[in-house]
């Protein structure tokens, strides 16, 4: 799936959360995460078809490393995401 702008080296992105992610996060202690919740991220590396190494940032003291994350624009578990911007979230919500 093509993001429409590539994909590139320190872009801060969403990732959204899946089983095996929201079990490592939750192990990390503070916020806990469910499946297909959001969690900010930055790409750490590009791969082959827009997929990402990435470094997650939750709500707590230490961060984790998740690699090969492919792009979705549905926001299916396990993927990264480009972050809606303020105006377009608050006129999907109107």
């Amino acid at each position: 799936m093509n993001p429409g702008q590539p994909p590139s080296l320190g872009r801060i992105v969403h990732f959204t959360v899946d089983n095996v992610s929201a079990a490592k996060l939750n192990q990390l202690g503070g916020r806990r995460y469910a499946v297909s919740e959001k969690c900010a991220a930055i790409i750490t590396r590009v791969q082959d078809n827009n997929a990402c190494n990435l470094t997650l940032f939750p709500d707590a003291d230490e961060i984790l490393h998740v690699s090969n994350v492919a792009y979705s624009t549905g926001g299916q578990p396990g993927t990264w995401s480009w972050p809606e911007r303020i105006g377009d979230a608050v006129e999907a919500a109107a």
